[in-house]
């Protein structure tokens, strides 16, 4: 897959964010003990992506082109809950990576707005 990552659209970087974090949940799932950073550099690797990707981040990527500073005002996610923090207790991408996946499914069926 190739991806313009500095020319994304919003769908585009909610699609591929959760592709590579259904990726990673599932990997965990079956036991992958591997840091979550590790797991993010190899979907990026396996899937072609440019190693430029701001903070190995769809929706950091996305920020960053479009806020100079490294402020999270343009995060997709903030988009849906200005609340959110990608290190949030209890769903920090990092130590929750399952957990944060979660949200991210969440988030993702508020902006489309599904139905429960």
């Amino acid at each position: 897959m190739k991806i313009d990552i500095d020319n994304m659209t919003l769908n585009q970087c909610w699609t591929y964010c959760l592709r590579m974090w259904r990726w990673i949940a599932e990997a965990r799932k079956v036991g992958n003990k591997s840091p979550v950073s590790s797991l993010k550099h190899k979907w990026i690797a396996d899937n072609g992506i440019d190693r430029s990707l701001f903070g190995d981040c769809f929706f950091c990527q996305y920020n960053s082109v479009r806020e100079a500073r490294s402020a999270c005002g343009n995060c997709p996610a903030k988009k849906i809950n200005k609340r959110f923090s990608c290190f949030a207790a209890g769903k920090s991408w990092n130590n929750e990576p399952i957990a944060f996946y979660a949200e991210l499914l969440r988030l993702n069926k508020i902006r489309k707005g599904v139905k429960k």
